[in-house]
């Protein structure tokens, strides 16, 4: 049997192949026949009979994880066979450790991803046996292939472990070498073959394939991972998600992961346990910045960055990355030198999460695309429990790269300065849309700007009506005017025309001001005022034109506060 190299056991020198019983047999038959000894004619019917191999019992490594779907695309001119799905498993086993040995170097402990696993130690390869030849799948776009792939897990109910995947194939198979989303697709020329390199990691032996490093980097892409590039103060070793794939053909010990790759990993649905009670990949984080500032220290050569905001969902890490324009390139692969710094942020008694950043100014050139270096974007990024990252904010700024040192365009400073909301916590809100099947109007009212709600998407008003937001202020109000906030990302589906009107009883209604904004920037705050005072317990905002994406057309609103003044 051939040894596998898994999570548990990392002992393993795979350069054996699977030896069967009739090649056993044959070579003891050859031994007798050409014996020179008189005894050669033993009695080999008294030999015990080779052992029953037992039936597969397959579960999950490590223990109740979910698990990476491993799937061998085989179209109907291609090979599958015992030797090809074993050099796979002990690929991915490999991988799996690798992994392991990342996420525990750079302090997140020993996580890995999940595979399935026989009591054997080897991994669960889905062969996917396509009706077609290769010549059909070669003429179709990987997202195709993924929808194939797809149709065959929907159909075979539980053989679906998780939402990450990766589709194998060799040569000319049709599968392609890139990731989209959570799933990935990566191919070697004829094999899958992995053998010893020579070298080790941290007590960890090296294995070698051709195309080892880019299926572990295609690997990256399905579990959420962008591009990234090593420090120079890391040099000379080379960061996975950037070229590592292709340093470790040869020097596969300077292959690693950036800590902002592994915070990400920390957060993936397949790398933590499945009773933590976090639902990954659920509902988008809402983040409200407070404060952002960006400066030279020029006493120690270096950029200096700090931020706090505000979230409803936990914040495990934070990082700030530095993507140098290259216009030659398109996304996703114009940011493979993007430089990241990573930090835990600290969180305040009030809730409020902080973070700070010293970068020195040598430590962005690398000797990758120096030439590309005169122009930067800053990116905050924010990586949540839930498994989900969201960039916060950007900036751009430019640098001399003769003298390595940023110009002026890179002091920044940001504070939101929040409008002070009156306490609305007896009110309630209703609207007569809403996104996702699910009524959020009570963020209208949840004193957190980074909250929204949104009206059913696509919206159009010809056919749906104006969008209304009925507010019940619990009793009767004095008020001067309405205050209306929208700053959803993205920057559209902003009110253009507005209605307030106002009511005792919610049946009978007076109106109170009709509004036109300037601007799309205008719409973002408003404070509408009335004419006269007016007392009212319940108020209403008919939104009948929207600032909107000319590309669609669709007429969505998305706000996220009101009050009154």
């Amino acid at each position: 049997m051939k040894r596998i190299y898994s999570f548990v056991n990392q002992r393993l020198k795979l350069n054996s192949k699977p030896i069967h019983l009739l090649s056993v047999f044959g070579l003891v038959l050859i031994v007798i026949l050409n014996s020179c000894s008189e005894d050669a004619n033993l009695d080999i019917e008294n030999e015990p009979p080779p052992p029953v191999k037992e039936d597969d019992v397959w579960s999950i490594s490590p223990q109740d994880q979910q698990a990476l779907n491993v799937v061998y695309f085989k179209p109907q001119d291609y090979p599958v066979n015992d030797e090809i799905l074993g050099d796979i498993s002990d690929m991915f086993s490999f991988i799996q450790v690798w992994y392991a040995k990342q996420m525990e170097m750079q302090g997140f402990g020993s996580k890995t991803f999940g595979l399935l696993t026989n009591q054997y130690g080897t991994v669960k390869v889905h062969v996917f046996d396509a009706p077609e030849t290769s010549e059909f799948y070669k003429a179709l776009k990987m997202s195709d292939i993924n929808k194939i792939v797809k149709g065959y897990f929907d159909a075979n109910q539980g053989m679906e472990l998780s939402e990450h995947t990766i589709i194998l194939g060799l040569g000319g198979s049709g599968v392609g070498f890139a990731g989209l989303g959570k799933w990935c697709q990566a191919t070697t020329p004829d094999n899958f073959e992995v053998v010893p390199s020579g070298e080790v990691l941290d007590g960890l032996d090296l294995l070698y394939n051709e195309k080892l490093g880019g299926i572990m980097h295609e690997l990256g892409h399905g579990l959420n991972l962008p591009h990234v590039k090593n420090k120079a103060s890391d040099k000379p070793m080379s960061n996975l998600m950037g070229n590592g794939n292709q340093t470790f053909k040869n020097n596969p010990q300077n292959v690693y992961l950036t800590k902002s790759s592994c915070a990400i990993l920390n957060v993936n649905s397949v790398f933590n346990k499945t009773d933590n009670g976090i639902i990954y990949y659920g509902d988008q984080p809402a983040v409200q910045k407070n404060e952002i500032n960006i400066d030279k220290d020029l006493a120690n050569n270096s950029i200096l960055f700090d931020a706090s905001f505000i979230a409803d969902t936990k914040v495990t890490n934070v990082y700030i990355g530095f993507d140098f324009v290259n216009e030659s390139a398109s996304p996703p692969n114009d940011n493979y030198d993007e430089i990241t710094y990573t930090v835990i942020p600290t969180l305040s008694e009030h809730g409020v999460y902080n973070v700070e950043f010293v970068v020195p100014y040598e430590d962005l050139f690398n000797g990758y695309q120096t030439i590309n270096k005169d122009e930067c974007e800053i990116s905050l990024n924010v990586i949540f429990e839930n498994g989900i990252k969201k960039v916060i904010a950007k900036h751009s700024y430019t640098t001399d790269i003769a003298s390595m040192i940023p110009n002026d365009d890179i002091i920044y400073n940001y504070n939101a300065n929040y409008y002070n909301l009156s306490d609305r916590s007896a009110w309630t809100a209703q609207c007569n849309s809403h996104s996702n099947d699910e009524e959020k109007a009570h963020l209208l009212l949840d004193g957190f700007f980074g909250s929204y709600w949104h009206s059913n998407w696509p919206y159009n008003i010809a056919e749906h009506g104006p969008h209304e937001i009925t507010v019940n202020m619990g009793t009767v109000m004095e008020m001067n005017g309405v205050y209306l906030f929208s700053n959803k990302d993205g920057k559209q589906f902003r009110p253009k025309h507005i209605i307030i009107q106002t009511s005792n009883d919610n049946v009978t209604w007076t109106e109170q001001g009709n509004y036109q904004t300037e601007s799309l920037a205008a719409a973002k705050e408003l404070s509408l005022s009335f004419a006269n005072s007016v007392s009212a317990q319940y108020f209403k905002i008919i939104v009948d034109q929207i600032w909107t994406d000319a590309l669609t057309g669709a007429e969505n609103l998305t706000v996220c506060e009101v009050d009154v003044f």
